[in-house]
């Protein structure tokens, strides 16, 4: 069984990699647990879900930037509609 301060110290760092921008994913395995660990610690444990609710607002300008940065069609047309039109829908 794990101890209190090693599960302290998990999820004081899973906070601190929400609060940098990192996704719940990210952040559980930055913490050495598993992602059903990170949901099922939230769904238990109010204080940490607090906690972890304050650090995920404070990195969600971090996330939309990398998601936006990394979005496959960022900085390109979109694509034509279905069913093979020349014009695309948006330019109707």
């Amino acid at each position: 069984m794990m101890t209190a301060t090693k599960r302290d110290l998990q999820q004081e760092i899973a906070i601190a990699k929400a609060a940098t921008g990192e996704t719940k994913t990210a952040a559980a395995s930055a913490a050495g647990i598993n992602r059903k660990t990170l949901y099922r610690w939230l769904k238990e444990d109010i204080d940490f879900l607090i906690a972890f609710d304050a650090g995920w607002t404070a990195g969600k300008e971090q996330r939309e930037y990398r998601a936006w940065v990394n979005h496959h069609a960022r900085g390109r047309r979109p694509p034509p509609g279905k069913r093979g039109r020349a014009v695309p829908r948006y330019a109707r």
